[in-house]
């Protein structure tokens, strides 16, 4: 049941995100990551308010949810893919999702914290990320067409 009931958020939520970025109320984010993101946080508000909801589902929704921000932040900071940097983030942010199920905080907040440092250092020795890299390029065909 629960997961029919996750399925079924995961569609209405992400219909409502693409509607929400069609009418620019605000910055748009990527729908599906939103329906399964508002998905996995109302299933665990609702499981620790005694609803009797299958933690296995809530864990793979958050789980999908740590490796979507982890792919979605190495493409911000880096050229190109890091695999460093999603070794550290990945297993942080699942011992971190984990932690909320079993309602371990101090272990919750040390994955926050590894997240942090490791996204932190990695923006530290970012050399500018794609965008920054396809503007380069364009200013380098630019210079090669000049003359």
């Amino acid at each position: 049941m629960t997961i029919a009931l996750a399925v079924l958020s995961i569609l209405v939520v992400t219909f409502l995100a693409n509607l929400f970025n069609a009418m620019r109320i605000v910055r748009p984010i990527c729908p599906i990551c939103a329906g399964v993101a508002l998905t996995w946080i109302w299933l665990i508000l609702a499981y620790f308010t005694g609803y009797n909801f299958d933690p296995m589902v809530i864990a793979m929704l958050m789980g999908g949810s740590v490796v979507g921000l982890a792919y979605a932040a190495d493409k911000k900071i880096n050229k190109q893919p890091s695999l460093l940097f999603k070794s550290v983030f990945i297993p942080a942010g699942f011992a971190a999702a984990y932690s909320i199920i079993s309602k371990n905080w101090p272990i919750f907040i040390l994955g926050l914290i590894i997240m942090a440092i490791i996204y932190f250092m990695f923006v530290k020795n970012s050399t500018g990320g794609p965008k920054t890299n396809e503007r380069a390029l364009e200013i380098k065909d630019k210079l090669k067409n000049c003359c």
